[in-house]
This record gives C-alpha cells, structure tokens and sequence, in this order.
C-alpha cells in the first residue's frame, strides 16, 4: 500500500507544473505517513479522512490538519511534563523551605545535625537538577511549536504566490480562512513561550525564595500556567473542530 503511495507521489512530482513549494508538500506528506507507519504509530485522534476532492484533502489542507494534531499533541506533552513530572518535583523543591530547619531548633548534637542539613541539601540539589532536565524537555517542546508555526506561515505564503497575491476563494475545511490557522497558531506559540520564561525563573529562584510564603506562590504559578489564556485554549479545541479531528456538537 505504502509503495503505491510512493509511485504516486513521485508520479505527482515528475509530471505536476505545480511550483516547488508545491511538490515539497507533497514530498513532505508521504514522508511523514512512512514515519508513522514504521513507528507503529496511530493519528493523534481518529477522524474522517476528507474526500480527495476536496480543498482538504490538497498538500495545503493536509498539512495544515496534521500541524493542528501535532498542535494538540505537543500541548499534551506539555500538560505531563508541568503536572505529572514537574508538579512533584517543584513541591519537593518549595517543601525543602517549610523543613528548613530555624535558627532555635534543638538538635541533639551538632554532628547530627550536620548530618541532616547535608542529606537534604543532596535531596534538594537532585530535585533541582531533575527540574531543570523538566525545563530543557519543555524548551524543545516551544521549539516544536515554533515549527509548527513556521509551517503554517510558509502554507500562507504558498497560498498568496499560487493565488497571484490573493487569498484562496473557498476555505480549506469549514469557513477558517488560511490566516487564522496561522494565527492561532502564533497566538499559542507566544503563551507557551511566556510560561517556558516563567519556568526558567521558577526552576531558578524556588529553592532560594527568603520566605516559605514566597515558595508557595512559586508552586502556584508552576502549576496554573498563568499565560495561557482560556481564549487560546477555545481557539486550539476551534482549530481541531475546524479541520475534522472534533466533531461539531
């Protein structure tokens, strides 16, 4: 089945008087399905594939649908990472202040004590480094992000050169023009770029807020991702329904 895809995407190629961008698309398009098929990968979510007839079904509209489920599946990622991974880690972190031990706790000798303080400054540096490990594993998720963006500005320009600098007259899926695809897409890439900014700040001052109190803000700011808006996240689940991997209620 894949090598027919291949014939007939090389058959594209050769005999197409499409311009290059074009045939990249295409090219891009096959890759992409060996990818998957090799990986035993699945799709991201299981929807209806459009008919070959329609602008959907184009190198421009399959592109555009497979970055809105690589937009849904980097989000995800994001969401494990910060919860599930990050979310232990940085209590630890912001706990490590409240066990602090005070300037007028009794210890039973100073041996012993020094004996604890040093297991957990161990313990505090190991978890500092895992979230940091977290950190770097959210940077390269924005740096998919930006891709993902860049891709859909470049079906932009393909769109506006084909069209002799005009916008195409019927929409790719439902009613979204390409633009907005475009600019939902920055608008999700500068939010995310905001919370990785704050992360680093985060990851870098927990262990040494001056105050229990401060620890505890740092916690809830890492946990409730204070730049990304509900407004962007409606317009991620807008952008799903509008190239068919959510059904229209």
């Amino acid at each position: 089945m894949y090598f027919k895809r291949l014939n007939s995407a090389i058959l594209v190629v050769a005999t197409s008087k499409c311009n290059y961008g074009h045939r990249l698309l295409i090219a891009w398009e096959w890759r992409r399905t060996k990818e998957r098929t090799r990986e035993g990968e699945g799709p991201a979510m299981a929807s209806p594939s459009p008919s070959s007839s329609s602008p959907a079904a184009s190198p421009s509209g399959r592109k555009v649908r497979d970055v809105a489920a690589d937009w849904h599946n980097a989000i995800a990622k994001w969401d494990r990472l910060v919860v599930d991974s990050g979310l232990a880690l940085a209590s630890r972190v912001a706990n490590s202040r409240l066990a602090a031990p005070k300037e007028d706790d009794s210890a039973p000798t100073a041996e012993a004590a020094s004996a604890a303080e040093s297991t957990r400054s161990q313990e505090l540096e190991r978890d500092c480094d895992q979230l940091i490990e977290v950190w770097e594993k959210l940077r390269g998720l924005l740096q998919t992000m930006e891709k993902l963006t860049s891709t859909l500005q470049a079906v932009c320009d393909l769109e506006w050169y084909q069209n002799k600098q005009a916008w195409r007259p019927t929409p790719l899926f439902r009613s979204w023009p390409t633009t907005t695809f475009y600019e939902v897409s920055a608008q999700l890439q500068a939010q995310y770029s905001e919370e990785l900014r704050l992360r680093r700040v985060l990851v870098a001052e927990m262990a040494h807020a001056p105050s229990p109190n401060l620890s505890m803000v740092y916690l809830s700011a890492w946990l409730h991702q204070p730049y990304v808006t509900d407004a962007a996240k409606l317009a991620l689940e807008a952008m799903l329904t509008e190239t068919g991997h959510r059904d229209i209620p």
